[in-house]
């Protein structure tokens, strides 16, 4: 099934749960972006392939956490989670790497691209 990235990030934001977050005791339903940006990547990497980037989030020129989006084929970057931060951030420099996904114990990438899947067999 063909998927364009604006069908894809619908169905994403549809399936963001707290079970997906990588801060599960940060995610509320009015932030679902948060801690969904090393699965989220995943799964866009999964249908548009290309490579990860991840980079330091700066608050006032402090790192306080890792950020991570795609980059396309094509070049273009794609960052479906920055909604997440309710703050003023830089993003420090990006480094092709990989993120682990799975250190909750539960493999939340293939959780979260089932539900999408599956959003995107039934809309």
């Amino acid at each position: 099934m063909a998927v364009d990235i604006a069908s894809l990030e619908v169905a994403l934001r549809a399936s963001w749960q707290s079970d997906t977050s990588d801060a599960p005791d940060l995610w509320t339903a009015t932030n679902p972006a948060r801690g969904q940006c090393a699965v989220t990547a995943k799964v866009v990497q999964d249908y548009f392939g290309g490579t990860l980037v991840i980079a330091a989030v700066l608050r006032d020129g402090e790192p306080v956490e890792k950020h991570c989006w795609n980059v396309l084929p094509s070049g273009e970057h794609v960052d479906l989670t920055a909604v997440q931060f309710d703050f003023d951030y830089v993003l420090g420099e990006p480094v092709e790497q990989e993120p682990i996904v799975d250190h909750t114990g539960v493999n939340r990438h293939l959780l979260l691209a089932s539900r999408v899947a599956d959003h995107l067999s039934h809309p």
